[in-house]
């Protein structure tokens, strides 16, 4: 995950440290699983889709 608030592109780093995020069983929109986020203000978060789709 790119976090463009992070402290080294010179932000304050508000945002989901260690760039890893943790899929709950919690139901949200018709989906069985949902992820919680920070986002930071005034940023960019670009994620990539990791490990098995399965």
């Amino acid at each position: 995950m790119l976090n463009s608030n992070a402290k080294e592109y010179g932000g304050d780093g508000l945002g989901n440290p260690g760039a890893e995020v943790q899929v709950e069983e919690i139901p949200l929109h018709g989906r069985g699983y949902s992820i919680s986020l920070t986002l930071p203000p005034f940023a960019v978060l670009i994620m990539k889709r990791g490990g098995s789709s399965d």
